[in-house]
């Protein structure tokens, strides 16, 4: 990878300019040796692959044979130089037996501006002199040496220190001789000629004393710097939970993690020990209640009856035992106790509220219009809040907002820290020093750490920190009550196909090796296209998985693949970061996306005519209702690149054509199907209540869907001809995934169901750290 001179890497804290061979971490001086930066910089240029001994060795001594010990030197200098303790390598990963894979996320950045030269650790000789003043600057060749021994690198290599209980006066008087270990000596000037042993004696004394004090002021120097650019970072992990359910969220009171967890649709209340267990059920007075929060002592959960309409009603569970009672009045979503518990901010579709501990006297705060905050956290003393705003529903964007409470300075937390920003789920430490959120970058979340206040011996550093990295997510970060821990979610993402066998009325898998989603079946049945879960890349292989090809690549995503009728395209919708879903096609042999209509307008869920001439498109639901492009369905002629919108189908999204060509189907979001009949220009209703996912048979005879109702999730079909549906099996054994990608369902060529369930797990971890 080659870089302008003006482009740097940063992960974590640090950046590393290529062109100045500078490390800094938080903006302070990282010294390195030529040799440590070489290393870093192959390592860096490589991330996330494995670079070989031998390349290492050819880069760092391309005209020299040395030992491989040589090179683990290094790299555990380097490990040193970056922070990283014993078995806690965050950054630089041993691969046994082959070589070294830098495991940081690493971001191209652009320089502000050239570093002082007098910052570099690697100046000349010449730069040095001259630069010590002052009444000891007779040692300062001390503090010079220290940059021309770089060529000290090998093991063995050292420098002897000074022996300072040796030393004697020249024999001409002209200067006070030490004695250096190892039999060496050094000249240090005398200011004049002495006239006895002990003015000698006493001269030496003083000598010895400066350097002594210089040596205290320079240790003192450095701790104090040592401590000020410390910086916090993750030392441990404990697994919490052990379940493997999909966690929505938790609270704790110090001895205690209370957690929402999900299971077919809905969610339950656990409870389990800080210290790890069995999670024990927790009883509240509805089947689906949704966890905000826990009251400043630690006695009483927030819990929403998320089975009542929105805005939903607020009920108080007291722990460990008690009669729940309603929270007043209050219809919301996210209610949060202050710090004291006499107030609570809660959230109203746009506008957050504060009221008074009981529900009463609620006044708005502020409101943001076309945007839906939530997840507020309270600064420790009271004065803010911090919570989380969608930046655009149709790219899923997401950052965190600040604002006092008396609704005065509201802005953005980090502006411009991310592009796109996609950062949530903030929480202060208690005593209010560190602030710790979770952002995602390229499709994986990690936590991250800001700094809110300085210590006695440094400022506070804003810029946030890294604090958990390498293939398992974390997220929802929580700290503890004592601020020595934080608990977040952790697991592995993962979902598996199954199929409905209608004659023995049960699921089993249909291909358990991919955890996969969105299946299309070419016309012709021989070739399925799918979507890789989670990552969302799109591939295409034979209906056996055989011959199997990745299309598309990070960091665009993908879903919602189909054939076009001839087997030669597949069209999908896909996304690049902080840009909205749009409508591409891609040859089915593989080749580049091709965007099919420009600009910034959200496209969703294409399917083709009949004769390939056509495509159908919607938008998201969950988009501005004014908007029409987004939430009707529209008709693009491939031939003549003209867009039409279908007439009476605003609100509908998610169209599929039959067989024929004769009808379109489309969805309202959770109330209705919806039927175009091409040979009328009619719609017409096909289905009422909560129905998704809806598909037509091969024939085109019949529509299959899901309908979700009174806690059951099941599988429907529809004969078009008389309207008669037929209920063909039950999707609750199957325990949904998360996501945009949630129950999805379909049909094999034989039209038999196609539903995804998950097999991943997700559990609650404690992870110890070092919060300086």
């Amino acid at each position: 990878m080659n870089l302008k001179n003006n482009q740097l890497y940063q992960f974590g804290p640090y950046i590393l300019d290529p062109g100045k061979r500078l490390l800094k971490r938080l903006g302070e001086l990282v010294p390195l040796t030529p040799k440590s930066f070489d290393m870093l910089l192959v390592l860096v240029e490589n991330s996330g692959n494995v670079v070989e001994k031998d390349a290492l060795m050819n880069r760092l001594w391309p005209d020299t044979f040395v030992e491989e010990s040589n090179l683990a030197f290094q790299v555990s200098k380097l490990r040193k130089a970056l922070g990283e303790r014993p078995k806690d390598h965050r950054y630089i990963v041993t691969i046994p037996g082959r070589g070294y894979r830098f495991s940081g996320q690493v971001t191209q950045i652009q320089s502000e501006g050239d570093p002082q030269e007098a910052d570099s650790p690697f100046r000349s000789p010449k730069e040095h002199e001259g630069a010590a003043s002052g009444p000891f600057n007779g040692f300062a060749g001390a503090a010079d040496q220290r940059h021309s021994l770089d060529k000290l690198e090998e093991p063995g290599d050292s420098i002897a220190p000074v022996s300072c209980n040796q030393g004697e006066l020249d024999a001409d008087g002209s200067g006070v001789k030490l004695i250096l270990s190892g039999g060496t000596s050094a000249m240090r000037p005398a200011s004049g000629v002495y006239s006895s042993s002990s003015q000698i004696r006493s001269r030496l004394r003083v000598e010895y004393y400066a350097l002594a004090a210089l040596i205290l002021v320079t240790v003192g120097h450095f701790l104090l710097n040592s401590m000020a650019t410390a910086f916090p970072r993750v030392l441990n992990y404990t697994q919490i939970t052990h379940d493997g359910l999909q966690k929505a969220g938790f609270v704790t009171d110090g001895s205690r993690l209370y957690i929402s967890e999900l299971a077919y649709g809905k969610s339950t209340l656990v409870q389990v020990s800080v210290a790890g267990g069995d999670t024990v059920p927790l009883a509240v007075p509805f089947a689906n209640p949704g966890l905000d929060d826990i009251s400043p002592n630690g006695s009483e959960l927030i819990v929403a009856n998320n089975d009542a309409p929105y805005p939903f009603p607020y009920w108080i569970v007291p722990m460990p035992g008690g009669s729940p009672r309603r929270l007043g009045e209050i219809r919301a979503h996210d209610v949060h106790p202050s710090p004291g518990g006499q107030q609570i901010a809660y959230f109203v579709n746009s506008n957050l509220y504060l009221a008074q501990a009981d529900g009463t006297n609620p006044r708005k705060l502020l409101t943001v219009p076309g945007k839906s905050p939530g997840c507020a956290s309270w600064a420790p003393d009271g004065s803010k809040l911090r919570f989380d705003m969608d930046d655009d529903p149709i790219t899923g964007g997401h950052s965190i907002w600040e604002v006092k409470t008396d609704g005065g300075n509201l802005h953005s937390l980090l502006p411009g820290w991310r592009n796109p920003a996609n950062e949530c789920c903030g929480h202060w430490a208690p005593n209010g020093k560190y602030y710790v959120f979770q952002s995602t970058h390229n499709s994986v979340t990690h936590l991250w750490a800001i700094q809110e206040k300085g210590s006695l011996l440094g400022k506070a550093r804003y810029t946030p920190v890294q604090l958990t990295s390498g293939p398992t997510p974390y997220s929802m970060p929580v700290p503890s009550k004592d601020g020595r821990r934080i608990f977040a979610i952790g697991g592995q993402v993962r979902g598996e196909v199954m199929r409905y066998v209608k004659q023995a009325k049960e699921w089993v898998p249909y291909h358990s090796e991919k955890s996969m989603v969105d299946l299309n079946f070419s016309r012709d049945g021989a070739w399925v296209t799918h979507v890789a879960y989670p990552e969302s890349t799109l591939w295409c292989s034979k209906t056996d998985f055989s011959e199997s090809q990745q299309l598309t690549f990070p960091p665009m995503a993908v879903t919602g693949p189909r054939w076009s009728p001839d087997g030669k395209q597949i069209a999908f919708q896909g996304r690049m970061p902080g840009k909205p879903w749009k409508v591409y096609t891609i040859s089915s042999s593989g080749g580049n996306p091709q965007q099919l209509i420009p600009g910034d307008r959200g496209e969703a869920w294409p399917d083709w005519s009949a004769d390939g001439s056509r495509l159908a498109f919607g938008g998201w639901p969950f988009s501005d209702p004014e908007n029409k492009w987004v939430t009707a369905i529209h008709l693009l002629d491939l031939r003549t690149n003209q867009v039409l919108v279908l007439p009476g189908s605003e609100g509908l999204f998610g169209p599929r054509w039959s067989a024929g060509g004769r009808y379109l189907l489309a969805h309202r979001f959770d109330t209705q199907l919806m039927l175009f009949d091409f040979a009328t220009s009619k719609w017409q209703e096909l289905a009422k209540g909560d129905c998704r996912f809806g598909n037509w048979s091969r024939d085109g005879q019949y529509v299959y869907f899901e309908r979700w109702e009174k806690g059951d999730i099941y599988a429907v079909r529809i004969r078009i001809s008389d309207r008669k549906q037929e209920r063909i099996g039950s999707l609750k054994p199957l325990r949904l995934t998360i996501g945009h990608v949630r129950c999805w369902s379909g049909l094999a060529p034989d039209d038999s169901l196609l539903a995804l369930r998950d097999v991943g797990s997700q559990e609650i971890y404690a992870l110890d750290w070092e919060a300086p």
